[in-house]
């Protein structure tokens, strides 16, 4: 890949919304933005840190739905065997012809264990952050 395309394609995951659909109101998490209402989770759940992750379109290589379903229900049943505090959403980018990605806020886990789970899942990149912190996009490549 050009280092033009890895340009195009790391500015596509910056403009990208992060839902979190299992709370109310649900949360938007955008890259460089501070969230208070995911310091209020974080809290809640007496954990510092957090990612958010997905398994669909590894390597941004555009499966079938039945495909990224399977990905996704392997990562969330990984994540309720470590017994980690999690909330589905997903991924919404800007370009209307890229579909948007099943994807999973956990709490509690370290930035290290996050881009192990994101190298495990074949993602270029995740969404990291602590309290107080803002959201970054993180390089798992």
């Amino acid at each position: 890949m050009s280092e033009k395309n890895k340009s195009t394609l790391w500015h596509a995951y910056e403009q990208t919304q992060f839902y979190v659909r299992e709370c109310t109101p649900e949360l938007c998490i955008r890259i460089g933005s501070h969230h208070e209402r995911l310091d209020e989770m974080l809290h809640k759940h007496q954990c510092d840190a957090w990612s958010y992750i997905t398994a669909s379109n590894p390597a941004t290589e555009l499966l079938c739905d039945e495909k990224n379903a399977s990905r996704n229900q392997e990562l969330e049943s990984l994540l309720q065997t470590r017994g980690v505090v999690f909330y589905r959403g997903e991924g919404v980018g800007s370009a209307p012809e890229w579909p948007a990605e099943a994807s999973f806020l956990i709490l509690g886990i370290s930035r290290d264990a996050a881009m192990h789970l994101g190298r495990q899942f074949d993602q270029n990149a995740i969404v990291c952050g602590k309290r107080g912190e803002t959201a970054e996009l993180v390089d798992c490549r």
